[in-house]
């Protein structure tokens, strides 16, 4: 058996690459290690029993894995992880508010709207305040809360009217001019590009490499009273539970860094829904964040294919779909390659 594993020479370090390459090698299964965006990729792939590849939330990595990996899984038959069920809505809100709510999923009550008068239309009856969302964004960037009717019209006006680039607002915004080095660097380069484009027609290059985020909008109702949000992390047969705390006066828990990994903290429905979710719809890995509504029952914030390896390690154990504690330390990735394996030599193509 030989697994192909995409790698560069500049691997981000929360990449789960490496681990799989050493949980595979444990295992006496070699290893193809390649960059998927090579020339001659599927001829070298088409060789091997599956390949894996962990790519980011980033545009160039979103929009290049999904062509490569659907070549590879439907058309060349080859398995890989992540499948398409467990990939095609990652990082992306608004796939992912369509997918839950096509299965009835306990998922925080959301509404999207693709066109300016049926959003400026949903402000007439809506309650405040809501919470805007850009479709993509990790670790709590590119979401505020609107409290007013006021506030809510401005970023109609603003996603509709013009763009937002992701992670440009809150506490990823950079002020207009700053007297720090990279401050002044910024600024001159946003001048020199205003003035390329007024006198060469030349438009600017974008202030950063994420795509402007236009022509929709993502609200969520606001939950509140929830000091914490719960993570259920499904790997197979496996989950894994615990706490993360809000940020000091804050809403948002995601990134907070706050984790409480006891396991009786733990409901056991979100435990039971998560397992639910995965096992219907053929998710290899699966994170779901879960907030309580005011009526007491958990819902659905997010979902997520990858998620920090370590914080999922530090759990003391898991949970398996029956709903028994089994007690250990396990590595995400170990996890992943032990089903990859299993699923391979059971000729099951996920």
């Amino acid at each position: 058996m030989k697994i192909a594993v995409h790698t560069t020479p500049h691997l981000h370090k929360l990449n789960y690459a490496p681990q799989w390459i050493c949980a595979l090698k444990q295992k006496n299964v070699s290893v193809l290690e390649c960059d998927f965006h090579s020339n001659g990729i599927l001829q070298k792939i088409r060789q091997c029993s599956g390949a894996l590849w962990h790519f980011f939330h980033t545009p160039f990595d979103k929009i290049s894995a999904h062509k490569i990996l659907t070549a590879i899984e439907y058309c060349m038959k080859v398995p890989v992880f992540p499948n398409f069920s467990s990939r095609w809505h990652f990082d992306e809100k608004t796939a992912q508010h369509y997918l839950l709510s096509s299965i009835e999923a306990p998922y925080i009550p959301s509404w999207i709207f693709w066109n300016k008068s049926d959003a400026l239309a949903f402000l007439d009856s809506c309650e405040f305040p809501l919470v805007f969302k850009l479709s993509v964004g990790a670790g709590s960037a590119n979401i505020i809360k609107l409290d007013t009717k006021k506030q809510t019209e401005k970023i109609i006006d603003t996603m509709f009217d013009k763009h937002l680039f992701p992670y440009s607002f809150n506490e990823f915004a950079h002020p207009a001019y700053s007297p720090s080095k990279s401050g002044i660097k910024r600024f001159v380069k946003r001048i020199t590009g205003a003035l390329n484009y007024l006198c060469r027609n030349e438009y600017p290059p974008l202030n950063n490499y994420y795509i402007p985020e236009r022509n929709y909008v993502y609200f969520q109702q606001y939950l509140p009273d929830n000091t914490h949000d719960i993570r259920i992390t499904v790997i197979g047969n496996r989950a894994f539970g615990f706490i993360r705390r809000n940020r000091p006066d804050d809403f948002r828990a995601s990134g907070s860094g706050l984790v409480d990994h006891n396991p009786k903290h733990i409901p056991l429905e979100v435990v039971q829904a998560a397992h639910d979710i995965s096992l219907k719809l053929g998710f290899q890995s699966m994170a779901y964040d879960f907030l309580k509504s005011p009526g007491g029952t958990f819902l659905i914030n997010e979902i997520s294919y990858a998620y920090k390896s370590e914080t999922v390690e530090q759990c003391p154990g898991y949970w398996d779909r029956s709903l028994r504690w089994h007690d250990g330390h396990i590595k995400p990735e170990d996890a992943h390659i032990a089903d990859f394996i299993a699923q391979i030599e059971q000729g099951r193509l996920q």
